[in-house]
């Protein structure tokens, strides 16, 4: 199986590295897989990734095995544990059946066709949630906080953190510090496919107009705050505007998946797809204030995704701060936690390596 793109390191001497591991965020949409280094220093290095779509792959180990055998070939490298983020929820932290795509990943079938001798499957949000712990650790600036009020939001130091992505789904994640270790750990999520509240009128048509469109009776946050959310939502609007302009006839003939794109290039030329966007981010930031107040993430909620990144100009600028702070009660609490955009895109498999190395470094071999 051939992959989208290609990254490998021109200079390379395996003296700075102390080990190596192979590791993965697998979504709905794209597989990254990757070989990392260790270095002496204790940072992170990428030597060589591959992207997959996801919907494309039917075993997943032979991605493996083509990786491992480019980075020994290539660069002498021999690798022996893995660990891979998936969207999904995970059992024992060696299977999981992906939400959004009709295989599975399964630690046991790595280990058994693979050169692996340990394997670490994680929820992505748990392991975004350790990159977010890395970066912060080593102070990398792979983040941008977003001001509210004029003014940067200091965040207090070992308070829990959240951790919110929108992609092709929406993830949520949290870190709490650990006094003992002193070590933040990360706590895993399915909080995206909490129930989507309805606050007005418009939220209501919305969900009548889902239920009729794909039959869902209970409509969860994912359907909204992310890609096929925007989706979703410029088809609401298509047809609640009725606008008749060029954007949205180039936009009605494109496939779903290369819409949310062509909706945020022309937000300023489209009615619908400005309504649209701005509609989004009200629905990211109530989103986002849910998981704040659930995790009381004094030391910061940290945005990620795909969506989040084609978006931040909106994210910054729109009104995704007045609508975050808006609780009646609990408005005072919500001035005091930070929101930081990731910028790192790399995030989930940094984290992948921290979770393998330093969280669960006594993994039984199977």
């Amino acid at each position: 199986m051939e992959s989208e793109y290609a990254i490998e390191k021109l200079r390379f001497d395996k003296n700075y590295y102390q080990e190596f591991l192979i590791v993965g965020d697998i979504g709905g949409t794209k597989t990254l897989l990757a070989i990392y280094g260790v270095k002496k220093t204790g940072e992170y290095e990428k030597i060589i990734a591959r992207r997959y779509k996801s919907k494309h792959i039917n075993f997943f180990f032979n991605l493996i095995n083509n990786l491992l055998e480019k980075a020994y070939n290539t660069y002498g490298i021999e690798v022996s544990k893995g660990s891979f983020g998936v969207a999904g929820p995970v059992i024992n932290h060696n299977y999981s059946n992906l939400t959004n795509l009709i295989w599975n990943i399964d630690a046991k079938e790595i280990l058994n066709n693979t050169a692996l001798q340990k394997v670490l499957i994680l929820n992505d949000f748990e392991a975004v949630s350790y990159g977010v712990s890395f970066i912060e650790h080593y102070n990398l600036g792979k983040v941008h906080q977003i001001i509210r009020s004029g003014e940067l939001i200091n965040a207090q130091k070992n308070k829990n953190i959240a951790v919110m992505g929108v992609g092709t789904g929406l993830g949520q994640g949290m870190l709490f510090y650990d006094n003992k270790t002193r070590q933040y750990k990360a706590v895993p999520s399915e909080g995206g496919h909490t129930d989507f509240p309805v606050y007005d009128f418009f939220d209501y048509k919305l969900m009548r107009f889902l239920d009729k469109k794909k039959g869902l009776k209970h409509i969860d946050y994912e359907e909204i705050v992310s890609g096929r959310g925007i989706v979703s939502l410029y088809e609401f609007l298509r047809e609640y505007l009725d606008e008749k302009s060029e954007a949205v006839e180039f936009i009605d003939g494109l496939p779903d998946e290369n819409k949310p794109f062509q909706i945020t290039n022309h937000f300023y030329n489209s009615e619908t797809c400005q309504k649209t966007i701005e509609k989004f981010i009200e629905y990211y930031a109530r989103k986002a204030r849910d998981v704040a107040l659930t995790y009381l993430s004094y030391s910061g909620l940290y945005l990620t995704g795909g969506v989040t990144l084609k978006l931040k100009e909106f994210i910054e600028k729109g009104t995704f701060a007045e609508t975050f702070e808006d609780s009646p009660r609990q408005k005072t609490l919500l001035k005091k936690i930070p929101v930081f955009i990731i910028l790192d895109e790399d995030i989930a498999l940094k984290g992948a390596v921290d979770a393998m190395l330093n969280h669960y470094e006594n993994l039984k071999d199977e």
